[in-house]
């Protein structure tokens, strides 16, 4: 699919990909996220019965329970993002930059169907430039 968009009014077919994709992405973060969460649950079960299974250093063993709780961490805020995507979407403001309010181009939404700033905020942002609003 090939769309030049460059505003953020975005024609129907658009939007309905747009909604595809995240819904298929939300469905697919609730699935790992869920699972991980049970795995997460086993670990605990099997941990308390047996501190050492992993390893006899207690040290790796809890850098393996903090990355997984990393990548849990990492997962819930991708499923919070695209929450918020659907929610701008529905509300007309998908593709307008939440900082700036200048519209978000066609190229960094493919790339990045969740992005809620426009690249000159983003990079604003990462270098420190821009503080969040309270």
């Amino acid at each position: 699919m090939s769309h030049s968009m460059t505003h953020a009014k975005l024609d129907n077919l658009y939007t309905d990909d747009i909604r595809a994709s995240l819904d298929s992405r939300m469905a697919q973060l609730v699935t790992t996220i869920r699972e991980q969460l049970a795995e997460s649950d086993d670990t605990g079960v099997r941990t308390q019965a047996n501190p050492h299974e992993f390893t006899d250093d207690d040290s790796i063993a809890s850098l393996y329970g903090e990355m997984k709780i990393t990548h849990l961490s990492n997962e819930l805020d991708e499923l919070r993002d695209v929450v918020a995507a659907k929610k701008r979407l529905v509300e007309g403001a998908y593709g307008v930059c939440i900082d700036c309010g200048a519209n978000i181009t066609g190229d960094r939404l493919k790339a990045y169907p969740t992005a809620k700033r426009c690249i000159q905020c983003q990079k604003a942002r990462e270098a420190g430039r821009q503080y969040p609003k309270f």
